[in-house]
């Protein structure tokens, strides 16, 4: 569908955006959360607001990480309307596995990959 939306509307033409948008750049570092707020036009890009918020400490008596979520929906709903959002992670948390198969079905593969994966992710699949 986006694919279709950008053939009929583009948004660059030569090169150039088209049409200003606002979009929201986001990350969490050393306990941070850190929002930036752009408006990319034609010719420039402006900085409209950055926010560094401290993130705060689990505690006991929550679910776990819902304080910190809790601050997270605060700064977003904060920040003024924007078109696109950018979510950017830090490099320790990302796992690189290299893995080479050969021919197998889909179900041979969906199960290797869960084998492989599930003992990395903090979750079940």
């Amino acid at each position: 569908m986006l694919m279709l939306l950008s053939y009929f509307f583009p948004t660059y033409w030569k090169n150039k955006l088209l049409f200003a948008k606002n979009i929201l750049s986001v990350g969490i570092r050393d306990g941070f959360f850190i929002a930036c707020l752009s408006n990319v036009s034609r010719s420039k890009t402006t900085v409209l607001n950055v926010q560094s918020i401290p993130l705060p400490e689990e505690n006991p008596a929550q679910p776990p990480f819902e304080a910190q979520a809790e601050c997270i929906k605060k700064t977003l709903e904060s920040m003024k309307k924007y078109d696109e959002l950018i979510v950017t992670e830090s490099c320790e948390s990302i796992v690189f596995k290299e893995l080479e198969f050969p021919c197998a079905t889909r179900e041979q593969l969906n199960l290797v990959l869960s084998e492989e994966l599930e003992p990395q992710l903090p979750f079940n699949l």
